[in-house]
């Protein structure tokens, strides 16, 4: 399954603290406890839709730094990552319901943690797949071609980008290449790598169409980066600078291998 979801200037970030805010006004909203004062319900809910997604985009960016787990299928990767940020958020979820005296421990405190893994487990883990399911699925939430604003004219362009603020200065430089990993973007430049949340087509459209291509529907490559093109079967695989070898797609082969000549010649 394939498409676009046009829901205009939509970046993870905001994909995920907004729809955690609705849910937990939504909670709030359809809360049948009476006891608990209105202000104090709106904000229980919404440090248990808040923190959980934070825990669960940590859990998530972390495990990415791990190669092995980044070769599982999405949904088995989404589903290690939601068990592993529920798990964190049951502790700081019953100490929220004790801070905001919306619940008083009456059994023992390990007998009150493993009650409340069980209670939010699965709930938090099935909110997590369904929010990044539409990144699985094959469709891209972004903004629309004619709202997007390429940085072709702007001088300094990838310092101007926003994507670039997110890694950290250790980590800056000359930009080799972005990778895609659902809705996380790997940046490398000449000094590291670094995961930041982004999304892959809204950080190649703040870079110059003079800095680099986009060979895969994963991969964007910098010009300056590029050492050499090859063919391996129905596929390309571009060799940089640094050693790492890139996949270009079957149906952007020819496309990219006539820009490279053309910058060559």
């Amino acid at each position: 399954m394939n498409g676009q979801i046009d829901f205009g200037e939509i970046k993870p970030t905001r994909y995920f603290f907004t729809v955690a805010f609705i849910l937990g006004v939504l909670f709030a909203l359809t809360s049948n406890d009476d006891s608990t004062a209105p202000i104090l319900s709106f904000l229980q809910w919404q440090l248990q839709t808040l923190v959980p997604i934070t825990l669960l985009i940590g859990a998530h960016m972390v495990l990415l730094k791990n190669t092995r787990f980044t070769s599982f299928n999405p949904w088995l990767a989404l589903l290690i990552s939601g068990l592993l940020g529920s798990a964190l958020f049951a502790p700081v979820s019953m100490l929220i319901e004790q801070w905001l005296q919306v619940e008083v421990a009456e059994q023992p405190f390990a007998t009150e943690l493993f009650n409340e893994w069980i209670n939010v487990v699965v709930p938090v883990t099935l909110s997590w797949l369904a929010m990044n399911s539409p990144w699985v699925l094959g469709y891209r939430i972004e903004k629309p071609e004619k709202l997007k604003e390429h940085s072709d004219d702007k001088p300094d362009a990838l310092q101007q980008a926003e994507f670039m603020s997110q890694v950290p200065v250790e980590k800056g430089g000359m930009l080799l290449f972005l990778k895609a990993e659902l809705h996380y973007l790997q940046v490398v430049t000449e000094k590291g790598s670094s995961l930041v949340l982004y999304n892959l087509s809204d950080a190649v459209s703040e870079l110059s169409a003079e800095a680099g291509l986009t060979v895969h529907r994963s991969y964007w490559v910098s010009y300056d980066a590029i050492k050499s093109l090859t063919r391996r079967g129905r596929q390309g695989v571009l060799e940089l600078q640094n050693g790492d070898s890139i996949p270009v797609s079957r149906s952007k082969f020819k496309h990219v291998s006539e820009l490279i000549a053309a910058r060559e010649g």
